[in-house]
């Protein structure tokens, strides 16, 4: 039970690390995408 709730709090806090982490790789593809159609 302890391994669930340890797992939980992990996903918890990853997913802020990774919704950061997608935001900042959106905007840079959304960059990289701009130079291409140029």
């Amino acid at each position: 039970m302890s391994l669930v709730s340890f797992v939980f709090i992990i996903i918890i806090v990853g997913q802020g690390v990774f919704h950061a982490q997608f935001l900042k790789m959106r905007f840079f593809v959304s960059l990289l995408s701009l130079f291409i159609i140029k």
